[in-house]
């Protein structure tokens, strides 16, 4: 898009060809962007736990929850 936008303010009047017709408006049209379909989450067990994985999930806090279910495994 930038490329366009750099196009459109370099052009000089004598860059478009001369035409009786106005040119047509810019317009916008709406865009809906899709839902990726459900993925199976990726599921991780420790100990008697299990936890389901999601696309997107914070690793720090997996990190974290899987410290503390091994600390409790182990004791």
């Amino acid at each position: 898009m930038k490329y366009w936008l750099y196009k459109s303010k370099t052009r000089t009047p004598s860059d478009s060809t001369v035409s009786s017709t106005p040119a047509p408006a810019t317009c916008f049209v709406p865009l809906a962007v899709a839902e990726q379909g459900k993925r199976a989450p990726l599921v991780l067990r420790v100990g008697p736990a299990q936890i389901e994985l999601y696309a997107g999930f914070d690793p720090r806090l997996l990190r974290e929850v899987v410290h503390a279910l091994a600390e409790v495994v182990t004791c």
